[in-house]
């Protein structure tokens, strides 16, 4: 199976994009915000080719195991899938939606054989019919951004003429809204992760990746990863800013422009949280503005970069 088709199984298996409320990388786990954990098939996902296991996250949530070779592909054609954005919004793009989509081909032979998901011509003529006439009419009804789609297709605007943004979280940072509120409000995870994702498309990024994770190395993965496939990070590395010279050293390794944010007034709070390793690599910190500090950080380093916003 591509990484599409594992992508769209998964994406089947939790209930649909509209009950994705926001989607993430941690390590070799695709982490999934729902909106009703009980649409959840268990059973489906762990047949899915790739998947070796999956995991609960907190009440409304879950992480979907996969290889280390396997999971940035699977959680990039997820997020093609789904979109950055809430339900509500996605749905101002209907015409885009409806390309991805799959058709389930239910195997008949006993056993749990992988989920195969494609477009064949096991659907009906009808419903063939039925799409290309939906599609007709939602390009009539909406002609400029139809338009705008296929210019932007043939631009390449997928990461060719615009910069790529990569937003790191270090540790304990999936826990925002339970995590010490008075110090670091009571937005969520998954607003913080719909703020990055909606400032970067306003600020003219041509995609934005968001990865957390508790672990340093994987969060030293992450950046070098970052070489030859982004043109800017935004990094909070939360506990580590203060302990790790490993990252410090991968960043200067990489020299790609990075802005360091914090949630809260660090320099403000306990001594040990005044020194920062990060921020020696770091043209940028914004700090004690909450959430919103990374939209001001993916606009400034969108300023630095010199993009002009779409």
């Amino acid at each position: 199976m591509s990484n599409d088709d594992i992508a769209a199984a998964v994406l089947e298996c939790v209930g649909g994009w509209t009950n994705v409320k926001a989607n993430s990388l941690c390590a070799t786990r695709l982490r999934i915000s729902l909106r009703d954990a009980s649409e959840v098939d268990r059973n489906a996902l762990h047949s899915i080719n790739g998947v070796l296991g999956i995991a609960e996250h907190g009440t409304s949530g879950i992480e979907v195991v996969f290889g280390p070779n396997l999971v940035k592909g699977v959680h990039q054609a997820f997020e093609r899938l789904v979109g950055p954005f809430a339900p509500e919004q996605r749905m101002k793009s209907p015409v885009r939606l409806m390309s991805k989509l799959q058709v389930r081909i239910t195997p008949e032979t006993p056993g749990k054989p992988p989920i195969a998901l494609a477009s064949t011509p096991a659907a009906s003529e009808d419903a063939d019919d039925d799409t290309d006439s939906l599609l007709e009419l939602l390009q009539e009804t909406q002609p400029e951004e139809a338009d705008a789609d296929s210019d932007a297709d043939e631009a390449g605007t997928d990461g060719s003429d615009h910069p790529r943004l990569l937003v790191i979280n270090g540790p304990n940072l999936n826990l925002l809204g339970i995590r010490e509120p008075e110090l670091y409000g009571n937005a969520d995870f998954a607003s913080l992760l719909e703020l990055c994702h909606e400032s970067a498309r306003e600020a003219g990024f041509a995609s934005c990746e968001c990865y957390q994770s508790n672990h340093e190395g994987d969060l030293v993965d992450a950046i070098q990863d970052a070489y030859g496939t982004a043109e800017g990070i935004v990094i909070n590395p939360a506990a580590y800013t203060h302990t790790s010279i490993a990252l410090l050293d991968a960043l200067k390794a990489v020299h790609i422009p990075t802005v360091e944010v914090h949630i809260s007034s660090v320099d403000a709070r306990e001594d040990f949280r005044k020194e920062s390793y990060v921020r020696h690599a770091c043209f940028e910190t914004i700090a004690g503005q909450g959430i919103e500090g990374y939209r001001t950080a993916i606009f400034d380093l969108a300023a630095h970069l010199g993009i002009v916003a779409r």
